[in-house]
């Protein structure tokens, strides 16, 4: 089995997390299974991608993406290629790997794991109504109409696959679960001391990548409605939120600790090695995840 992606592998982010947990969970089924992802590129074609991506956003918001993502599909189909003769399934997770299966022939069946146009969006890397949105919705659609099936992470994402063209081909998949992070993870007090995190306080984990979609800034903004006494807080000790993840949002959501002095309620700890985890868990009272749709 080969799972392929046009970014970075590892990286922080859902996506990685559930390739490095399919892989796994495959391995221990029995089956080979090899990961090709963007970072397997020669140094050249990675520095093709990006070089002139910089100087094309620098000339228009969202051309630079275009060229980011064009590439990424002309290249990975290059690796794909080369392991024609060895794979018997192709799993792809983004819709410039679906495109690079299609230029290398093989069949292949697509995981959505997110509005990927619309991402581009709600990040600012391209604007609502010009030609580059309307490209990579075009890529969004070539990529579910050539799979021999797709797979999403949620019934929300089934519903945009096949109003994209996909319908009658979508199975709901939800993300993988380690359940063997416990066995990982120190005693509760332990990991505080490791983490830096105050032993008296009740501490809430909001492990999330810093996208406007993932709503981060709501957790930051009901600290600060804790502090003002709009949410009444029991205890002498107000509760410590720890933000676990980085992303495009990071020095928005900076300002707005730094700006709305809340140090004291906010600790944001930037991106953190998927293996720490364990860690963060085992120290936290409670995990809070956001999402907006």
């Amino acid at each position: 089995v080969v799972l392929a992606t046009s970014y970075q592998f590892p990286h922080q982010g859902g996506l990685s997390t559930h390739v490095d947990l399919l892989a796994r969970g495959l391995r221990e089924l029995g089956h080979e299974v090899r990961i090709r992802a963007f970072n397997d590129l020669p140094a050249w074609q990675r520095a093709g991608t990006r070089g002139p991506s910089w100087l094309f956003n620098r000339l228009g918001r969202g051309w630079g993406t275009t060229w980011s993502s064009a590439m990424r599909a002309r290249f990975v189909a290059g690796l794909l290629r080369r392991e024609a003769g060895w794979l018997d399934a192709l799993n792809v997770e983004d819709p410039m790997a679906a495109v690079a299966a299609q230029r290398a022939g093989l069949p292949y069946v697509y995981t959505v794991h997110g509005y990927a146009t619309g991402e581009h969006v709600a990040a600012r890397r391209i604007r609502a109504g010009t030609p580059p949105e309307r490209w990579h919705l075009e890529l969004e659609k070539k990529a579910l109409a050539g799979a021999a099936h797709v797979i999403t992470v949620d019934a929300r994402l089934r519903r945009h696959a096949e109003q994209l063209g996909a319908a009658g081909r979508v199975t709901v998949i939800p993300n993988f679960v380690d359940g063997t992070w416990p066995d990982r993870a120190p005693a509760p007090g332990e990991a505080r001391r490791r983490l830096g995190l105050p032993a008296g306080r009740f501490v809430i984990l909001c492990p999330r990548r810093l996208t406007p979609k993932n709503g981060v800034a709501y957790a930051v903004q009901a600290m600060a409605a804790v502090r003002d006494g709009r949410v009444p807080w029991p205890g002498d000790e107000p509760p410590l939120l720890v933000v676990v993840g980085h992303g495009p949002q990071w020095a928005e959501l900076r300002a707005a600790v730094e700006g709305g002095r809340l140090e004291p309620y906010c600790r944001l700890e930037g991106g953190r090695p998927h293996p720490l985890m364990p860690t963060y868990f085992a120290a936290a009272d409670a995990v809070v995840i956001p999402s907006v749709h």
